[in-house]
């Protein structure tokens, strides 16, 4: 159940993070190697964010169809330790939370890089076509391209470069020639004797400067505009740990360094944190038909917003130390309680009132759904009268 909750939600995933960048990989050679490719390396990054969701799916269905079978009352009539319940699911939360763990230092930073590469190597082929075509052709959203020849030894000949992703100035670059170079494992164009056009769309004020050469770095017009090979999330563990120490990182830089440095050591935690939710929510006997659905939505909600305040600490870990400390306490201290009360045999009973309101929300949630299905019957008959 687990595999299939986390192949499903990963797909479901990747599918959002893939349709953006279908235009640009499409328009490159190889259109459909590169559109695998992105969605392979794309993979690890989705499968670590939506793991504890899928083992938190896998184990509520699990516990809740032992529940509606009666093998959690007979389990507890026959006088099973708590233990019992919670060992297998522990089990599997301690492997997802290994898996995890590694594929952050690992798997995950290198797939990172390989992508940004195919996303570079598809801006480049983009250039290329647009030396075919002599005209204008979009590399990004409200950015183009223009060559107009292409000279000996590979140089391209007159290009000019129209940069309008900010909405208050635009930018033209200008260029006698140009030359396409990577440096480093970056695709990078170079702009030899030009002039660069900075529009004020405001006030409609023009400046020019002039240039001998200058260089682009075609990463900045990918998705997020960062150079290659120079994300946090693309920087293996060492590599990571020694651009904090640099002496002169920035401010800005040093914050996502550190953010990076403490997602990669806490999200692993996480899958453990869920599967002690579903064991303390779901793992007890329930008498009540009406209760067990609370319960299971109760214990939902609650992992949502542990994994939310997570998200928020990481997000902050840079900017404040109290923040940094909160990545760790979270996922560690919600472990440790659930364990606990799970251990413990406490099972927690919601009050009838709370029941009840729950269920007048879910058949007034309803309610639409169900207007929705008489009215495609009555459609259906009217047509099928006539």
């Amino acid at each position: 159940m687990a595999a299939i909750a986390l192949a499903v939600t990963t797909a479901l995933v990747l599918i959002t993070q893939i349709l953006p960048l279908v235009d640009m990989v499409t328009r490159s050679r190889d259109a459909t190697i590169g559109f695998l490719k992105i969605g392979l390396l794309l993979t690890p990054t989705m499968a670590i964010l939506v793991a504890p969701f899928a083992l938190l799916l896998a184990a509520l269905r699990t516990l809740s169809q032992m529940n509606s079978d009666s093998e959690l009352v007979v389990l507890e009539a026959a006088g099973r330790s708590p233990f019992r319940t919670v060992r297998p699911i522990i089990g599997l939360s301690l492997l997802v939370s290994l898996a995890t763990l590694v594929a952050l230092h690992t798997v995950e930073p290198w797939a990172q890089r390989q992508f940004r590469t195919i996303l570079v190597n598809a801006q480049t082929d983009l250039i290329g076509k647009a030396v075919q075509s002599g005209t204008f052709t979009k590399i990004k959203d409200n950015t183009w391209i223009q060559v107009s020849e292409e000279l000996p030894g590979g140089d391209l000949g007159k290009v000019l470069i129209i940069d309008s992703r900010d909405p208050v100035t635009e930018l033209i670059y200008y260029a006698k020639r140009g030359k396409l170079v990577n440096h480093e494992g970056a695709a990078l164009l170079a702009l030899i004797d030009g002039e660069l056009h900075r529009r004020d769309t405001v006030n409609g004020g023009v400046s020019i400067i002039l240039y001998g050469s200058t260089v682009l770095d075609l990463a900045e017009f990918s998705a997020d505009g960062s150079s290659s090979g120079n994300r946090p999330e693309e920087l293996t563990t060492p590599e990571l740990r020694a651009a904090m120490n640099e002496p002169d990182v920035g401010a800005p830089r040093l914050r996502e360094l550190h953010s990076e440095f403490y997602r990669r050591n806490t999200d692993w935690l996480y899958p453990l944190v869920f599967g002690l939710v579903a064991v303390f929510f779901a793992g007890s006997a329930r008498t009540q038909r009406q209760e067990q659905p609370a319960q299971i939505v109760l214990g939902a909600v609650v992992a949502i917003l542990l994994r939310v305040a997570g998200f928020v600490a990481v997000s902050r870990a840079g900017v404040s130390p109290l923040f940094a400390v909160a990545t760790f306490v979270v996922p560690v201290s919600a472990a440790a309680i659930f364990y606990v009360l799970a251990m413990s045999g406490y099972s927690l009973r919601l009050p009838k009132f709370v029941i009840e309101t729950l269920i007048r929300l879910a058949a007034l949630a309803a309610w639409p759904a169900r207007l929705l299905g008489l009215q495609g019957r009555t459609t259906a008959g009217q047509e099928g009268s006539r």
